[in-house]
Parts: structure tokens; sequence; C-alpha cells
């Protein structure tokens, strides 16, 4: 650290050992958890301002590169003395040539809930853009993603284009719904009808915002759906949130293994109501179907909801379905039904419903598999001797001339 014993000697003269704990320190942080940051740098995060003061008056100058890099530092630990500092010194830092670089300050504050030092970048005049080289995100986002309704509200003031808006909004509006933060939606969905726009474009605006999709499709109210936040779910709906728009590609995994069996891991063509079947949510599946969600929505596996639902296990989401006269014997693509599916799962209790709302027990999948050989083959025992007392065919073959005896010998 060439240099360091005079630069310290200029902050703090008496007393001697204070100054030696000041280098320490700083060494400290930049051996262990910063060796790619400079003294600036150091110093800013820490806000040891008299520190920041001398580098700055220090020759050779600081390049803007660098005064940027320390004022996205402070910026982030919310060190507001160290940022007037950093800004005083060099005007230029504001071109957003240079405010390109790195990640943005106003970000890197509003992420970690500093609005005092939002506000002081703001009213400094500092750029609110997101950077052409850095893919960090904007502030209005990374406030709504971490929860500070109060930042989100201060930076609402702030205008952008309309296209940049629009976008900023919509990917908010999906990482707030899912994150929980009912008012920061609210707030969100408030400003989008806000501007010099007649009633009709206004709300061609909202539900464009609403339904915007992410890179797998998925909307605010499917986020809102598969986190199981209600409230925010029954407030996206009365702001006209599109029940039918559908997600691009899903993961579906049960709890158990289920070899050979319908149950698919990967699908897409997710509506909300198949995230609240396959998540388990009865009360946001009323929601929805209150709403008018379509009950016999497939995906591209040919599921429906209640092929999900009975899937998960969760008894009250079946139940549910059920009231609403789903279709029972709807079959996916490889002649599954919502009864298959629960006996594959070994979910005895919603095998005994579906049984008791007339399902036929013994309807066959495209592989001529009965409910017997699904239970056998994936060890529920329960469900297999339930339907054996049922009456189900221990000797009936597959399309591989396999019976449920054989698969039980085989596990």
């Amino acid at each position: 650290m060439a240099g360091s014993n005079s630069i310290l000697t200029a902050i703090h003269k008496p007393p001697r050992l204070s100054l030696v704990n000041y280098l320490e320190e700083i060494e400290l942080f930049r051996r262990q958890d910063m060796p790619d940051k400079t003294l600036l740098d150091i110093a800013a995060l820490m806000g040891y301002d008299a520190l920041v003061t001398v580098l700055l008056k220090r020759k050779p100058l600081p390049s803007i590169d660098s005064m940027l890099s320390a004022m996205v530092h402070a910026s982030a630990h919310g060190n507001n003395s160290v940022v007037k500092l950093l800004i005083g010194s060099k005007t230029k830092i504001l071109d957003p040539q240079f405010t390109f670089r790195h990640k943005n300050p106003i970000a890197e504050a509003a992420k970690n809930g500093h609005r005092s030092t939002v506000k002081l970048l703001l009213a400094l005049g500092v750029s609110l853009e997101k950077s052409q080289w850095c893919s960090e995100r904007i502030a209005l986002i990374e406030a709504a993603e971490h929860g500070y309704e109060d930042i989100v509200n201060l930076l609402l003031t702030q205008r952008l284009t309309d296209s940049e808006s629009w976008e900023y909004n919509s990917i908010a509006l999906r990482l707030a719904a899912k994150a929980g933060y009912y008012g920061i939606v609210e707030k969100l969905l408030e400003n989008i009808g806000q501007g010099d726009l007649d009633h009709v474009a206004v709300k061609r605006r909202v539900v464009s915002t609403i339904d915007s999709q992410d890179e797998q499709g998925r909307t605010a109210l499917h986020h809102g759906v598969m986190s199981g936040h209600a409230k925010i779910v029954s407030l996206l709906l009365n702001c006209g949130a599109n029940l039918e728009v559908q997600s691009a590609r899903e993961h579906f995994a049960p709890s158990s293994i289920i070899c050979n069996a319908p149950v698919w891991s990967y699908s897409e063509n997710w509506t909300a109501l198949h995230f609240a079947a396959a998540y388990g949510n009865a009360d946001i599946a009323i929601i929805l179907l209150q709403h008018g969600a379509n009950i016999d929505a497939m995906d591209s596996h040919g599921q429906s909801s209640l092929h999900l639902a009975s899937t998960k296990g969760t008894v009250e989401t079946v139940r549910v379905l059920l009231e609403h006269y789903p279709k029972l014997e709807a079959i996916d693509n490889v002649g599954a039904r919502a009864l298959h599916k629960a006996a594959a799962s070994g979910h005895l209790d919603i095998v005994r419903l579906l049984i008791d709302q007339d399902c036929r027990i013994n309807a066959i999948t495209s592989r001529f598999e009965t409910l017997l050989h699904l239970a056998v083959r994936n060890q529920h025992t329960e469900v297999a001797a339930f339907l054996i007392a049922d009456g189900l065919d221990i000797d009936a073959e597959d399309s591989s001339k396999r019976t449920p005896l054989h698969l039980s010998a085989l596990n």
C-alpha cells in the first residue's frame, strides 16, 4: 500500500494508534473479502469520509472510472457523506457515458433499502438508466423485489420513456407479486394508469403490463398463485389479469419417483389454475374459479388442473375442483385420468374420493395399465390393497404383458 502512511497522517495526526488501526482495518477488508477493490472503493463502502477526502486530492487524481466504482460502493452501503464528496469533486461523473460503465448507484442504494441515499442521488441528478454493459437491474426493480415500498413510491415519481416504463413496471410487478408485497403491487398498478391517456388507452396499458410474461412465460398472476398470495391474486384479477395466459415451461416433480407412470416432469401451457392445483392451494383455486377460470383447460401434455391436483395429493384442492364439475374422465397424452394420477402417486384419500364421484375404476391408460399396475409399480401398498379389495384384477396385463403380480415380484 504505497503512500498509505502519508495519507493517514494527513487525516489524523493524533493519536498515532488510531491511524494504525485505520490502515489495519482497511487492509483486512482488502485481503479477506475484497482483493479486487481499490483503497478508494473500500474507504467509500466503509464510510471513511476523511480518507476519501485525502484520496480525491492525491496525485495522480482518481480516474472517472474509479470514482464511479467508489460511488457505487458508497451508495450500496448508504454512505451519503461519501456520495456527496464523490459527486462534488467531479460533476462529469453524472454524464451517462460514464454512469453506464458500472452498476447503477441508485439501483444499488434501492436494493439495500437506503431511501435517503436514493433521494440524494436523484437530487444530484444521477441517471436512473440501466447500464449498456452491465446487466444489473434498475432501481425500481430492485426496490420492488426487496420490498422497499417507500423507495418504490419515490422512484415512481421519476419518469422514463413510455417503452422503458412499461418494461420496468412489468418486471417490478412480477417480482413484487412473487414476493408477496401487496402494497408495492398496488402502487405499481395505480402508477400504470397515470399519464395523459384516455380511459381505453389506460385500460389497455394496465392489462398489457399485468399480463406481460417473463422468460418462462409466467405473469404476475402466475407468480402470485405459485407463492400463495391470495390477496395479490384477487387484486390482479380485479384489475383485469387474464386467467387463461399460459406459461412457457414448467417443471412438476412429484414427491416420489414414479417409474414409467403417466406423470410428467416438464410441461408447457399452464394456466393460473394449473399452478394452484400443482402447488396445492385450495383457497387460491376458489378465487380463480370464482373469476371464471376454465377448469378443463389442458397443458401441453393434456393435463387438466384435476390431473395436477390428483398428482400433488392435496385433497382440499381436489374437493374444490370437484365442486365445479370438471371432466372426471378427461385423459392426458398417455391416456391417464386423474384417478390414474392419484393411484400412481399413492394418494389413497384422493383415490377414494374420485371413485366416490363415479370415476371408472377399471379405466386403463394407453399402455393398458390399470390403477393397480400403477400403484404396485410405485410400491404404494395401501392403495394397491384398497384396489384389490375393490375388485381389480391382479392378473390384468399391460401392453408389455406384465400383470400387477409380476410387478410386485420385480419390486
